[in-house]
C-alpha cells in the first residue's frame, strides 16, 4: 500500500523510554543525541507526566548544539514517495492473504 499510494515511511533511531521513566528519560535522550550525527527521536505525550521534562531536554539539547529540524535522516526513510530506497525486509512483516 505504501508504494502503491506513493507514501513515505519514516522510522526512528532513538527512543529514550520517556513513557516508562517519566523523570529519567532526559539523560538517555541527550546521550542518544550525542551518539549519532542525526537523531530521529520518539517522545510520547501520555498522562505519565514525561513531558514536564521536555523543556529541560530542549534546553540541554540547545546547550549541546543540537539543531531541531522537521526533515529526516535518509537512513530513517526506507520508503520515499512510494519508492523503496533502503532495505525493508527486517522492518515489515510479509503480506498475508486474508
Amino acid at each position: 500500500m505504501l508504494t502503491a499510494e506513493r507514501m513515505s515511511c519514516v522510522l526512528w533511531n532513538a527512543i529514550p523510554g520517556d513513557w516508562k521513566e517519566p523523570d529519567g528519560w532526559v539523560d538517555r535522550a541527550l546521550a542518544q543525541c550525542r551518539a549519532q550525527a542525526w537523531t530521529v527521536m520518539v517522545l510520547h505525550h501520555l498522562p505519565t507526566g514525561a513531558m514536564r521534562n521536555l523543556e529541560r531536554f530542549l534546553d540541554a539539547a540547545a546547550e549541546l548544539g543540537v539543531r531541531l529540524r522537521q526533515d529526516f535522516a535518509l537512513e530513517c526513510v526506507p520508503i520515499l514517495d512510494g519508492r523503496i530506497v533502503r532495505p525493508i525486509a527486517d522492518i515489515f512483516s510479509p503480506t498475508r492473504a486474508v
